[in-house]
């Protein structure tokens, strides 16, 4: 039967930071943030951004009611999966951690 973690990271099979179908559904309903975006369909403040799936990062979602919806293999994130997704959001936080770090030092 193998321990937890083998099991858990044979269910989980999402090998990117943002699952594909959540991708489509964020897209479809206009929900991409602007760092996830390569560009703007328009330049006023309510603009529809264009997806960038390579920076796209999966939305925590809780749904107490329909919690057995979300246990689907290809929406789960193996280990790697989720190592590569923190590397990425310590890389784009870095430069503006160093820059309030350089800010408080000048004070």
């Amino acid at each position: 039967m193998g321990d937890w973690k083998t099991r858990r990271n044979r269910m989980a099979t999402c090998d990117a930071m943002c699952p594909l179908a959540e991708i489509q559904f964020r897209t479809k309903n206009h929900l991409i943030n602007r760092l996830e975006a390569t560009a703007s369909s328009s330049s006023d403040s309510r603009s529809k951004y264009v997806a960038d799936p390579s920076k796209m990062v999966k939305e925590y979602c809780r749904s107490a009611a329909d919690t057995h919806k979300y246990n689907k293999p290809e929406l789960l994130r193996p280990f790697p999966a989720l190592n590569m997704t923190i590397d990425y959001l310590l890389d784009l936080y870095a430069p503006f951690k160093a820059s309030r770090k350089c800010a408080k030092e000048t004070k």
